[in-house]
């Protein structure tokens, strides 16, 4: 597996970086860091910023050199969003990781300049890794691999990549599985509408535990211990931000259904409101 870590001076971007080194494969992961230098105006100035951060990202892949198969440093100049994409693409990325800034409505907002550019234009999964809820910065606790998963289910063609996530990464067996399957419900107040509404979600209903149950055999099969959930909501994306922080869930692992790249762009998706919203770290798995 190919990594691209964006890395910067943020103690959650170190916080990303510890998470990243407790894969059990991670002996097999090439790992990329990426530091990019802002625009400058003088040519002599980026030359000199690059070298620098050049310097300092090398002393940081000496260290690493041990845990991972290889380390490679990078520092592009320009937007970061846009380089970071950029790179992931040149470098054949499986998995972009980014750090999140944290919980509050500011870091959520501040969050859609460089986390949510690569998420919704990568070609390849984005996780940006939150640490657990009530941590500050100045006391943050040991990096870990997250110990309960929700899983966001509901396109057929399209979910298997999850699954599949969870088999290549060899996440330990005693992780706990939660399966959520939500059926977006709406309100309806022509008879005739409601009688046509109500046969409709009764054979989605169907559909969805049909696709639920095939996952979590899959899953058991693997020796996981798997939860589901068929629930009706008004809004897909609360929902399972309410059900993850319920249920202390530590990632939430997002498809990405939308085939183009302006589909990622234009339209609003579950994906985006869980980077937004959601308590924990997000896994955009393509």
């Amino acid at each position: 597996m190919k990594i691209l870590f964006a890395k910067d001076n943020s103690v959650h971007s170190g916080y990303a970086l510890d998470v990243i080194g407790q894969l059990p494969t991670c002996d097999q992961v090439d790992l990329d860091m990426a530091t990019v230098v802002p625009y400058l105006r003088s040519p002599d100035l980026v030359a000199a910023e690059q070298n620098a951060v050049k310097r300092l990202l090398q002393q940081r892949a000496e260290l690493l050199a041990r845990r991972f198969r290889s380390v490679s440093v990078h520092t592009p100049h320009g937007s970061p969003g846009a380089e970071l994409t950029r790179l992931a693409k040149d470098e054949n990325a499986d998995l972009v990781v980014l750090g999140a800034l944290g919980h509050s409505a500011i870091a959520r907002v501040l969050l859609g300049s460089v986390s949510e550019h690569v998420a919704t234009r990568a070609d390849c999964s984005v996780l940006v890794v939150r640490p657990p809820v009530g941590a500050s910065v100045e006391n943050l606790p040991e990096a870990k691999l997250p110990n309960r998963i929700l899983i966001a289910i509901g396109h057929a063609e399209s979910d298997g990549r999850l699954a599949q996530w969870i088999s290549e990464v060899a996440l330990p067996t005693e992780t706990e599985i939660h399966l959520v399957f939500v059926v977006e419900t709406r309100e309806y107040y022509d008879l005739d509408m409601l009688r046509k509404a109500s046969a409709y979600w009764k054979e989605m209903r169907s559909t969805a535990a049909q696709h639920v149950e095939a996952m979590q055999a899959e899953l058991q099969s693997a020796g996981y211990v798997v939860h589901t959930k068929i629930a009706d909501a008004p809004h897909i994306g609360q929902a399972l931000v309410d059900y993850a922080t319920k249920n202390d869930c530590e990632l939430v692992v997002s498809g990405d259904h939308r085939g183009t790249l302006i589909d990622r762009i234009l339209l609003g998706s579950t994906s985006r409101f869980l980077l937004r919203h959601s308590p924990c770290s997000v896994l955009i798995a393509r």
